[in-house]
């Protein structure tokens, strides 16, 4: 008995389904075919799922890919946060659709998930992935996040979503290494450094080396040891010296606070995690905490918790705070 539910918004956000729907091909024909044997109560879901993307899909546009991104994520946020079964579809439908008519004017078909020779990376909650790029460059894939870049592309550019962590080779041409996120680009030509794409912010930390950040109107030049940040709200960055350590420390399997406001660690639960947050006092949240802890045993950090603040737990949700 199949007992996870798959939501339409489930269907929105894997690539390979888009992909499928948008250019089928014989083996995505043949695994679709298979999986929906094994899953035959969600062919409602799927075929809604299906309508949405041929409804968005146009022509090529010259739309760039980061403004495509821009839009697919206002898309994915009108959808309901809370998962919902299949069952409840209708529901759902006229949410999407009411998405989908302030988007139409946007032809996600330019985004670089569309692509035939697109790799898409994708790690769920809990998880770390290293990824070796075709320049031999690698990324530490931070949980909940997603990779993608053109097999065959001539320059080097990924689009992050999420948390990553890069070593990128120098070539000998000097070829640029660019990132792009939903605000600005990171622009390097062999360096280490750390980038963070969530909850309408960006967060670049440098390791080693030199990197450029770069949003419509600013350019930041970056030396090891700064953070540079952007946020969607104001449109401009920012510039601060920063441990970069504590920023890259769980590519090797550890949590580093450093008198980090709980606030701070819940976004961390929820966003690498999965868990669901809530504060009942704004007061509790500006809790300090300092520690290093086990990326991959996150019940200890939350022992940890229990025995320094007032929180209730009741399977991924999280209450701080006295009743």
């Amino acid at each position: 008995m199949d007992r996870k539910q798959y939501t339409v918004e489930y269907f929105l956000q894997n690539p390979d389904f888009r992909r499928w729907v948008l250019h089928p091909e014989a083996n995505a024909n043949a695994y679709w075919q298979q999986w929906l044997k094994e899953h035959p109560n969600q062919l409602t879901g799927l075929e809604e799922a299906r309508e949405i993307v041929l409804m968005v899909e146009k022509e090529p546009s010259a739309i760039s890919p980061s403004s495509t991104e821009v839009q697919w994520q206002r898309l994915k946020k009108s959808l309901p946060r809370k998962a919902t079964s299949v069952k409840n579809v209708p529901n759902v439908w006229l949410k999407v659709a009411a998405a989908i008519s302030t988007i139409m004017l946007f032809s996600l078909s330019a985004h670089w998930w569309l692509a035939r020779d697109a790799v898409h990376f994708a790690t769920d909650y809990g998880q770390i992935e290293t990824i070796t790029l075709p320049d031999g460059s690698t990324v530490a894939l931070n949980a909940n996040s997603q990779l993608e870049y053109q097999e065959n592309a001539s320059h080097r550019e990924v689009w992050l979503q999420g948390e990553g962590f890069f070593e990128v080779v120098h070539t000998s041409d000097d070829k640029k290494f660019i990132v792009h996120t939903r605000g600005p680009e990171v622009e390097v030509l062999g360096t280490a450094f750390y980038v963070n794409n969530r909850q309408k912010q960006v967060k670049v930390v440098l390791n080693s080396g030199r990197v450029t950040v770069r949003s419509e109107d600013q350019a930041m030049n970056m030396v090891p040891g700064e953070l540079v940040a952007y946020r969607e709200d104001t449109q401009q960055l920012s510039k601060q010296i920063t441990n970069p350590e504590q920023y890259s420390a769980w590519k090797d399997n550890m949590l580093v606070f450093d008198r980090a406001p709980l606030s701070e660690i819940a976004q961390l639960l929820e966003d690498r995690y999965g868990y669901s947050v809530k504060f009942r006092n704004q007061v509790v949240g500006q809790e300090a905490f300092t520690g290093t802890f086990p990326a991959d045993r996150i019940h200890v950090l939350l022992t940890t918790l229990e025995k320094s603040v007032p929180m209730t737990t009741e399977k991924r949700q999280i209450v701080f705070g006295n009743p």
